[in-house]
């Protein structure tokens, strides 16, 4: 396997595939872009291709990904289970992108089932402590799910956590093992990544797929310490 970053080295779409042809190399695993708006542009038919996630919507490729709306719908439930009824919902903006708004659409759909007065989404980026703040203050949520970029800011907010407000997310990073929420499977998602692509290159498919595979991965539930216990 060889790595190259394209930011670091800051390659063109032609000086990249020139160095593919050079290298020998056939089989391409399209990590996602910083930012969703960065897209890449190669000639693919040359090549095996799958990628991570949402992030690359054009081409559309073969893609390995965390289960988000899955994810999102556990954490809604955990937090029903545990007696929250006012259950917000606050996410980066980028984040809400990068998953094509499936964390957005899965806390939706609970919402309208449990059929209680929920709070509008705070989907913007950045949000700071004090636009979370002002959030919780006019809305008065029992429980937020968030994600993990405003972690932070929501500590800064001067809101107790748990006490005041219960904190959930659905893609909890693994340096922040406090936060209440799912852990993705990053290393399994690698490796399904891995296997499929050298299935692919071992049977020459090769290019834009006219059917593009998505295969998704549940998270593991990570208890932390941000939930209070049952009302």
């Amino acid at each position: 396997i060889e790595a190259i970053d394209l930011r670091e080295q800051e390659l063109s779409s032609q000086r990249l595939d020139g160095i593919l042809n050079a290298r020998g190399i056939n089989g391409l695993l399209v990590c996602p872009p910083v930012h969703s708006d960065e897209q890449y542009d190669l000639p693919w038919h040359r090549y095996s291709l799958i990628t991570f996630g949402y992030s690359i919507t054009t081409p559309s490729l073969h893609r390995i990904s965390s289960s988000h709306y899955r994810a999102t719908k556990r954490t809604y439930q955990a937090l029903q289970e545990t007696g929250h009824q006012r259950i917000g919902f606050a996410f980066s903006a980028e984040v809400n992108r990068k998953t094509q708004d499936l964390c957005l659409s899965a806390y939706l759909c609970e919402t309208n089932k449990s059929q209680n007065d929920a709070p509008l989404p705070l989907i913007q980026d950045p949000i700071s402590g004090k636009d979370f703040k002002t959030w919780y203050e006019r809305y008065q949520p029992d429980a937020a799910i968030i994600s993990s970029p405003h972690w932070q800011a929501i500590q800064e907010s001067g809101i107790r956590i748990p006490e005041d407000l219960s904190v959930a997310c659905p893609m909890v990073p693994k340096h922040s093992l406090e936060l209440t929420g799912i852990i993705e499977k990053c290393q399994e998602i690698g490796v399904a990544a891995a296997d499929t692509l050298v299935q692919m290159i071992e049977h020459e498919i090769r290019g834009i797929p006219e059917d593009p595979k998505y295969i998704l991965l549940e998270g593991e539930w990570n208890p932390g310490q941000t939930i209070r216990p049952r009302l």
